[in-house]
């Protein structure tokens, strides 16, 4: 008789401590406001609440590398953590000082669930340099 009572007790307990646990796990933690460095080409990430405010990033065009900038992008909450698409027209500066140029910028990445990294890829195509192709990125905090 004393097990009958003591079985569904353990059941219930079980369920919801695996209901708790598994909320704890899914949350999304917002990735701290404040710079985020990364890498290629000098990567800085200026994170501002659920948004960045400024992204500026180098890139590689034949001998020269070019540098360009992007500013309010949104982030979205996922699943797997704060995300971001971008794809926007910027100018592009130069190292060998030959006149900028307007560019088609393809940016993507998401943040960790904890919010303490971030990844994704880029993509720059400038009438100079033709198209990067896909640059995997990374950037922490």
């Amino acid at each position: 008789m004393r097990t009958a009572r003591l079985v569904p007790a353990v059941v219930a307990f079980a369920m919801v401590a695996g209901t708790a646990t598994g909320l704890a796990a899914s949350s999304v933690k917002v990735p701290r406001s404040g710079t985020w460095a990364g890498y290629p080409g000098d990567m800085t990430l200026y994170v501002s609440g659920k948004s960045l405010s400024l992204v500026a990033f180098s890139f590689k065009c034949g001998q020269v590398h070019g540098r360009t900038s992007l500013n309010d992008i949104r982030l979205k909450k996922t699943k797997k953590g704060y995300a971001f698409s971008v794809k926007t027209h910027g100018n592009v500066t130069y190292t060998d000082d030959q006149p900028d140029e307007n560019a088609t910028v393809r940016m993507s990445g998401r943040f960790s669930k904890t919010g303490k990294s971030s990844a994704g890829t880029f993509r720059v195509r400038t009438p100079r340099c033709g198209s990067t192709g896909d640059v995997k990125w990374r950037a922490f905090r």
